[in-house]
């Protein structure tokens, strides 16, 4: 882009990186699930993660693998699993959106696709989950 551009016709020290390739073809997604919701993490569910930096550029996925032992992450014991991306294709806004902005390291936050649960299920679990740990239930 522009920066190509400064550079033309001027000296660059030998060994300075002037332009990267990056693929995007094979990107494969890590996600990291906290123990307490790995129980309902399965092998081929889908979902969509979207980076921080683009909140707005939703990615389809499937889950492909699962570590069987937890690692700890920010002080938190958590499964690692692998993704593919399944199209690249922008769901919310219906249009064609290549993942040419995606880079290695980028972080985000993926939403997994589980069966139906009842409300008072999805507020209560953590509570109920907590109790029987502590009480040994």
């Amino acid at each position: 882009g522009n920066d190509l551009k400064k550079l033309q016709f001027s000296v660059v020290p030998f060994g300075k990186t002037i332009l990267e390739l990056v693929e995007t073809q094979n990107v494969a997604p890590a996600l990291f699930i906290p123990e307490d919701q790995i129980a309902d993490i399965a092998l081929s569910q889908t979902g969509e993660l979207a980076a921080t930096g683009y909140p707005d550029r939703k990615i389809k996925f499937e889950i492909i693998s699962i570590e069987k032992n937890a690692v700890v992450l920010a002080q938190k014991n958590v499964f690692k699993a692998k993704a593919r991306i399944l199209d690249t294709k922008n769901t919310h806004q219906n249009i064609d959106q290549n993942i040419n902005w995606v880079r290695q390291g980028m972080e985000g936050v993926a939403l997994v696709d589980i069966e139906p649960r009842l409300m008072i299920w999805v507020y209560t679990r953590k509570a109920v989950n907590w109790a029987r740990m502590y009480f040994w239930l």
